[in-house]
């Protein structure tokens, strides 16, 4: 079977859709960064700090300056990372990176994670450290779970939050690893759906393909006959 590209989909969608990817995933951050001011993304900078990373690890690290609204934090770097399958030690490695980059950019720094792995009961929040019950220290850092993002994400694509399309896609996905007649079921109604909301065509392209991009179908059964109401030559 064809392995899903999470990460190269969701590298796509934070850099076509960053703004509605923060309104729907981090809320109360979104609504202090000012959006009319540019948006610098380091990631050749991230690189160089995370030069011992797990290449073979499924996730996506970003590293982004924005301006706030608040006067007296003009900036502040976003460390955003999109996990999709576990890791040991995963909190270790956010508070190294987040530390590193405090060191090198001498500025605050917001750890953020989204977990996108199967696993209902992991999404760590904080790492603790602790030696000899002496020198103990905390680091939290936001989380938010695709799996778990219930009304936020309803409500979010009842707007016509593109990112809200993604996570459909991404879960859908998921649940249809084994079942790929499914998969092309569901990727037909989504789509659907999309087509009939009367967005933008550029931004319903950019979807299409994200959601193309996450769903992979076999060329053998998009081109099957369809059992569901879409009309084939609007769908990918």
């Amino acid at each position: 079977m064809h392995p899903i590209q999470f990460d190269g989909a969701w590298k796509s969608t934070l850099e076509e859709f960053f703004e509605p990817f923060m309104d729907l995933c981090f809320p109360s951050i979104a609504k202090t960064i000012d959006w009319a001011q540019p948006i610098e993304w380091l990631d050749t900078e991230l690189q160089k700090i995370t030069y011992n990373a797990d290449q073979g690890l499924q996730r996506v690290d970003k590293l982004i300056k924005v301006a706030f609204k608040d006067q007296d934090q003009s900036s502040c770097l976003l460390h955003l990372e999109i996990q999709n399958q576990k890791e040991v030690d995963f909190e270790n490695r956010i508070y190294v990176y987040n530390y590193r980059i405090r060191v090198r950019y001498e500025e605050n720094v917001f750890s953020l994670v989204v977990y996108g792995d199967t696993d209902p009961d992991w999404q760590p929040s904080k790492y603790k450290e602790a030696r000899h019950n002496k020198n103990k220290s905390t680091f939290e850092f936001a989380t938010v779970k695709l799996s778990k993002l219930g009304r936020r994400h309803t409500v979010a694509r009842d707007k016509d939050n593109p990112v809200a399309w993604v996570i459909d896609a991404h879960l859908a996905a998921q649940k249809t690893m084994p079942d790929l007649p499914e998969r092309y079921q569901l990727k037909r109604e989504m789509i659907w759906d999309l087509l009939k909301r009367g967005m933008p065509v550029e931004k319903v392209s950019k979807i299409l393909s994200l959601i193309d991009w996450l769903m992979f179908l076999p060329e053998d059964l998009k081109n099957s006959t369809p059992n569901s109401k879409p009309n084939s030559k609007q769908i990918p």
